[in-house]
């Protein structure tokens, strides 16, 4: 149950989670550069080697994300949303196509 309330919990806070994990990845980064450059490389060379290190960040995020909420849904929200944002622009479409389906529904 309770991970249940944790995805729900992480749906509603997807904001302030994003930001957590950013800083987390952040600090992440400037500690092994850190370690790096202890070691003796330049500092260039220490990021190069810990960005490698760490690997991708976005697709880090986004395994992260995965994870947490529910991705079924979340890509349904986004759908929906663009689905408006499009109809919004086109209204002219809109009415054109729902008069068409009221022309055919009423034979």
């Amino acid at each position: 149950m309770r991970p249940l309330i944790a995805r729900l919990l992480a749906l509603l806070r997807r904001r302030r989670l994003d930001e957590e994990l950013s800083h987390e990845m952040s600090a992440h980064l400037e500690l092994s550069t850190a370690d790096y450059v202890d070691r003796g490389m330049s500092l260039a060379d220490a990021r190069r080697a810990a960005g490698l290190r760490f690997g991708g960040t976005l697709q880090t995020a986004e395994a992260y994300r995965d994870r947490q909420g529910f991705p079924l849904l979340e890509s349904l929200w986004q759908d929906m949303r663009y689905a408006v944002r499009t109809l919004r622009r086109t209204p002219l479409f809109v009415v054109t196509v729902a008069a068409t389906i009221a022309h055919c529904t009423i034979r």
